[in-house]
């Protein structure tokens, strides 16, 4: 399945994408939910902090910066797959529906996946577990 991109590059930008993810709770730990401004839960819901994305973080945060740039270094068919791996790692894709995951990839644009990539704030759990489901961890 992985023809463009490679399992290695796949765990780099993972560590990347966990990297950012912890420099981000570390700025928001401690903070009172209230002081974000979102609305209260729904019952079983928990960590609504943990919805955001990285625009918390200021732009020159060094490790969305290493995100930013892992994802952008990719040539745009290892980005498609990418994108595809990480909608295996939601579960939002079967192994077997991977062509399904690239036609989507290409429907968005590279812009469009480039951003996306760079907003999934589980990121790190998402491309960690495509891999697993893969075979490729």
């Amino acid at each position: 399945m992985l023809e463009k991109l490679t399992a290695k590059q796949a765990r780099r930008i993972a560590e990347c994408a966990r990297a950012a993810r912890d420099a981000r709770d570390v700025l928001l730990h401690g903070i009172a939910e209230d002081t974000i401004g979102e609305p209260h839960p729904a019952k079983g819901e928990r960590d609504r902090i943990g919805t955001g994305g990285f625009d918390v973080l200021p732009a020159s945060d060094r490790s969305v910066r290493a995100l930013s740039r892992a994802i952008n270094d990719l040539r745009p068919d290892a980005r498609s797959e990418l994108f595809a791996l990480m909608r295996v790692g939601q579960g939002e894709l079967a192994p077997e529906d991977w062509t399904r995951g690239m036609s989507e990839a290409t429907t968005l644009g590279d812009e469009s996946v480039s951003g996306i990539l760079a907003d999934d704030i589980d990121l790190s759990n998402h491309l960690n577990k495509g891999l697993y489901e893969l075979g490729l961890s």
